[in-house]
């Protein structure tokens, strides 16, 4: 997001209906938030090629850094993680 706005472009980040950037707050009829676990953010968005959990999984090799837990930028992209309403229906 940094890079498109230093280049001037106008940039709008998105989020889940009550979901935020704030800490969690209870509400009537959301359940409990959910976080990705460390070893999930690996499989699913920064070492997919080591997985293989589709076919086009080994193409995926656009992470810098190495993409492990311990690596500067997967450490940097975990700690943005924020929990989220597991219900798409909430």
């Amino acid at each position: 997001a940094s890079l498109f706005l230093q280049q001037g472009y106008e940039l709008y980040i998105i989020d889940q209906t009550f979901r935020g950037r704030s800490a969690w707050q209870p509400a009537a009829g959301a359940t409990k938030p959910s976080t990705y676990s460390a070893e999930i953010i690996q499989q699913r968005f920064t070492t997919v090629q080591n997985y293989m959990l589709w076919p086009q999984a080994v193409n995926h090799t656009q992470w810098p850094g190495n993409g492990l837990m311990g690596d500067p930028y997967f450490d940097t992209f975990y700690s943005s993680n924020v929990q989220f309403i597991n219900n798409a229906t909430y």
